[in-house]
């Protein structure tokens, strides 16, 4: 067909979609509200994924690296993002190496600062477990201390409600914290044990990685110390993790891959901002060259199930809007005729209710994608606080969405080749004058699909027993066994309209429509 024609079809179906506003609206549902899900999950998923720059934000704030000691006198191998490592420690078949030996000799303070001359160290972790006074009663809580008006903290902790505690006697609590207690900013809380010395509570920390945490900060040297001074009997609550830091380096100084393997030879853990941005080559790293196994096998069952439920939910769509165009179709079956009466072959027919396809896919995608980008901007807030941890950033991907757009429009596509195909087999002088009954099921069409039936139901248990082939057998046995008990529909509706000499006259009626227009009713029976 000439692109002219095309353009025409594409007219004529804007036109008959403008008419039929219902039918419009049921067919754009249909296809955009798996759009606005699928585009929805697709920006969570982007924008909850970190940069390089924000990862090492939430690990370290501003500081150029983040040190704990994980093994004090060992040593230990690690991934380049410091979340995994595994650490050896000296015994008779591996005698203690001279920087294992000055681990366990020097303070590990004190260590750090000599193998990186000229760091500021910020002690991290260092909190403990009390009860604390609330608007009802008493709760436990953790405490920690932090300076938060230290900009070291930003990134990693950020007040975003009032003000950074700039005294002893002052705290700022977690949102979680607020909530459970009933306290709000400028309240005032008891600590057990340092009832006599209430704090007030000056602002809101937030933890972008952690939302949920129910946490108060206070200034370094005023809380921890004095509550395990009150309370020796609760000294094994804390303090904890007092052997972390965060590292501040002169400028244009930075920790790189040899320093951390430096460090990590003496059993501090080391998550530095230069090998976040700038990681070293898999080949460059030993804990993955002593690994045995690979830790990125992939089940092939749960694989298999992810791609089949959206591949399913797809066919299912197509099934149920193929009726609402062959309902279109039929009642344009006048239009159609005097279309293939002026002059217009098969082809053209065709041309226009695939057009309509293309048109109502083309709004429903449209509209699902708009809904699900605002739909996520709108409830954003709600989204991090219900996954517990912010997003890094508002993150768009072109591909991601245009490809998901493209599946709304070969959804309308493929939901009016059925419809098209029999407008076009229609008889013109049928079509112009009205006439035309049902047919007869066709028998052979039936044979083939409990044939289809059989094979794609066996193919998908015997790869789903096997493990062999899981992704493809289970997703092509599914879809065969579908669109075979599709094929045999019309003559189970047939066999089944028998049975309406037994029914009252209102579902008598129903049932012999239903017989009566078989390829509108055929779709809807599978799902």
């Amino acid at each position: 067909m000439k692109p002219s024609a095309w353009r025409a079809a594409l007219r004529i179906a804007r036109r008959d979609a403008a008419r039929a506003k219902g039918r419009s609206a049921l067919v754009l549902a249909m296809i955009a509200l798996p759009v606005l899900g699928v585009a929805g999950v697709d920006v969570i998923a982007r924008s909850a994924q970190l940069e390089p720059a924000e990862k090492a934000d939430r690990a370290m704030g501003t500081a150029q690296a983040a040190v704990t000691l994980s093994v004090r006198g060992g040593s230990l191998k690690q991934v380049p993002a410091g979340d995994e490592y595994t650490g050896q420690s000296p015994d008779q078949d591996h005698p203690a190496t001279e920087a294992q030996k000055r681990s366990a000799a020097t303070d590990p303070a004190q260590l750090v600062t000599q193998l990186l001359p000229g760091a500021v160290l910020v002690p991290t972790g260092n909190f403990k477990s009390a009860t604390v006074s609330t608007k009802e009663g008493r709760m436990s809580a953790a405490i920690e201390e932090a300076d938060l008006t230290d900009p070291v903290w930003h990134g990693k902790l950020n007040v975003v409600e009032g003000s950074a505690p700039t005294q002893p006697d002052q705290l700022a609590a977690t949102r979680g914290f607020l909530d459970y207690s009933g306290l709000r900013v400028g309240d005032r809380t008891a600590l057990r044990a340092l009832d006599s010395k209430p704090y007030t509570i000056t602002g809101v920390v937030e933890d972008p990685g952690s939302l949920g945490e129910v946490r108060l900060y206070g200034r370094p040297g005023t809380v921890v110390d004095a509550l395990a001074a009150a309370d020796p009997e609760a000294a094994g609550s804390g303090p904890q993790n007092t052997e972390s830091w965060l590292v501040k380096l002169p400028a244009g100084q930075q920790v790189d891959w040899p320093k951390v393997r430096e460090f990590n030879e003496y059993g501090f853990l080391v998550t530095s901002r230069d090998v976040l941005l700038h990681p070293p080559a898999r080949a460059d790293v030993p804990y993955y060259q002593e690994q045995q196994y690979s830790s990125g096998e992939v089940n092939k069952s749960v694989l298999a199930v992810a791609a089949m439920v959206p591949c399913m939910a797809l066919l299912e769509i197509v099934l149920l809007a193929g009726p609402a165009f062959a309902v279109g179709a039929r009642r344009s079956r006048r239009q159609l005729g005097l279309l293939a009466a002026g002059g217009g072959d098969r082809s053209h027919v065709r041309a226009v209710v695939l057009a309509g396809g293309a048109v109502l896919g083309t709004g429903g995608a449209v509209l699902g994608l708009l809904g699900g980008v605002g739909l996520v901007g709108l409830l954003r807030d709600q989204v991090e606080e219900y996954a517990g941890r912010r997003f890094g950033h508002f993150d768009l991907q072109p591909l991601d969405l245009l490809a998901v757009a493209l599946v709304g429009l070969v959804t309308g596509l493929l939901a009016a080749v059925v419809p098209a195909v029999q407008a076009a087999r229609q008889d013109v002088v049928e079509a112009l004058t009205g006439r035309g009954g049902s047919k007869p099921a066709n028998r052979v069409v039936a044979v083939l699909g409990v044939v289809m039936v059989a094979g794609g139901t066996a193919l998908a248990m015997l790869c789903a027993a096997t493990n062999t082939a899981a992704v493809p057998g289970l997703l092509g046995g599914s879809v065969i066994a579908e669109i075979g008990m599709l094929l045999c529909t019309p003559l189970l509706i047939g066999l089944f309209g028998r049975l309406g000499r037994l029914l009252p006259l209102s579902p008598r009626l129903a049932l012999r429509d239903s017989v009566r227009n078989r390829g509108r009713t055929a779709p809807r029976w599978p799902p």
